[in-house]
Formats: structure tokens, C-alpha cells, sequence
């Protein structure tokens, strides 16, 4: 969501190092006018992403997909991680199937991105589109994706989907990218008025231990790494 940000490069040198091609797309450079290098600020780079609809996401990820699979030494096969609007962006692409070579994605708390009525509920017809292997990964402090995890868990069982999700207990929302960082929660009795949540500072950092590997493993199966 904050566009091609210094951590989400970092994000694609760790895939790279884990042993993938690895390309980070920047999906706003449309709406932004173009490429550039320049890392936007993150409510700069919020304003652009409301002007990417899934229709843009998913182009950008194909032509992202098809210059990789080009690449010499690269495979015909492609899978997809994101990171919250990212994650969700990762939902979507496995609704709209991707381009030849997809074999799947995983989704870091990203929430469902096709929803209908009042309250809004996930639209059914959008998951049984679904035809490749899909991964969520969610900390049990992250209310709003947490609260429509159970829907998601069983109507991709009933639609016999590949799907799995961890839920990890005391991590938030954002928990590969904060891992270690301190959180704070209100307290009258201190100094400052507030005091370090380590119970979600410890979520994080478990989340992530586990989380990452997970995410390695997939993409090893689904790519067909030894």
C-alpha cells in the first residue's frame, strides 16, 4: 500500500536470497504519472493506491509475471506475496486466475477483496473462481481480517479449494514488517500515559519466525524448488 517502498525492496532481496527470481512491481507508477525511483511517502503513496482497482493490480502482476518468465534462468512458473493491500491484492489475483505460468500465492493479512450487500459479506461466486493454491497469513490481533477468517476458512472447503491460514495468536497486523518493533497500549499509572505490549511485540516476532518459513516452503512446492 505504501507503493515501492525501501522495505518492500528489502522484501524482494530476501526472496531473491532465499533462492527466487524476485521482482517487487510498483503498482501505482500509473497512476503516478510513471516510474521513478523516488520512494513516495506513505500518505502519498495512500492517495495513489485508491486509484488502483484490482483491473490495474492485476496487470501490473502479469506484466511483472511475463518479463520474469522470460528471463534466462528463469522457469515458465510465477506465484504472488503481499502485505495487506497487498494481501488482498494477492486474493484477487487468484480470483481473476493470472496468466499463464501461475501457480498460487500467499497472502499476508490481506482481507477478501470482492464483497457484496449491507453489512457487506463475501461474494461466494468470486472464490469458486479460485483454481490455484492460495496461503493466508494473519496475526489474531488484526480484528477486521479476523472477523471474516471463519467465512473464508469454510466456504473454501466447501468449494474444495487449496487453502490453508495460521492465525497467529498475540501478533498484528503488519507483523513481518514491524517483527521486533515496539508496540505501546494505554496506561493511566505510567509516566507517559502509555506502556511496551510485549505480549504483541513477542506475537510479532513468533509470527514472523514462523510465517516466513511457511512462505519459503510454498513457494518451493509451488514452483517445483528443490
Amino acid at each position: 500500500i505504501f507503493g515501492l517502498s525501501t522495505w518492500i525492496r528489502g522484501v524482494a532481496d530476501q526472496v531473491a536470497a532465499d533462492g527466487f527470481i524476485a521482482i517487487a512491481p510498483d503498482l501505482n507508477s500509473r497512476v503516478r504519472g510513471g516510474p521513478s525511483s523516488v520512494t513516495l511517502s506513505n500518505d502519498s503513496a495512500r492517495k495513489l493506491i485508491v486509484g488502483v482497482n484490482t483491473t490495474e493490480r492485476n496487470k501490473g502482476i502479469i506484466a511483472a509475471a511475463n518479463y520474469a518468465m522470460t528471463l534466462a534462468s528463469a522457469a515458465p512458473r510465477y506465484a504472488v506475496i503481499g502485505y495487506c493491500w497487498g494481501g488482498q491484492t494477492v486474493f484477487a489475483h487468484a480470483v481473476n486466475g493470472g496468466t499463464k505460468g501461475y501457480v498460487g500465492g500467499v497472502a499476508f493479512y490481506g482481507n477478501w477483496p470482492y464483497m457484496t450487500g449491507t453489512p457487506p459479506t463475501i461474494d461466494a461466486d468470486s472464490m469458486k473462481r479460485i483454481s490455484k493454491p492460495v496461503m493466508l497469513l494473519n496475526g489474531s490481533r488484526d480484528a477486521r481480517i479476523v472477523a471474516n477468517m471463519p467465512a473464508i476458512d469454510s466456504m473454501m472447503k466447501a468449494f474444495k479449494k487449496d487453502y490453508s491460514a495460521q492465525n497467529y495468536l498475540n501478533a498484528s497486523h503488519g507483523f513481518l514488517r514491524q517483527q521486533g518493533d515496539p508496540h505501546f497500549v494505554r496506561d493511566t499509572t505510567a509516566a507517559d500515559g502509555r506502556r511496551r505490549d510485549t505480549e504483541t511485540e513477542a506475537g510479532d516476532v513468533a509470527a514472523t519466525k514462523d510465517g516466513w518459513p511457511r512462505t519459503i516452503a510454498f513457494l518451493k512446492k509451488q514452483l517445483g524448488v528443490k
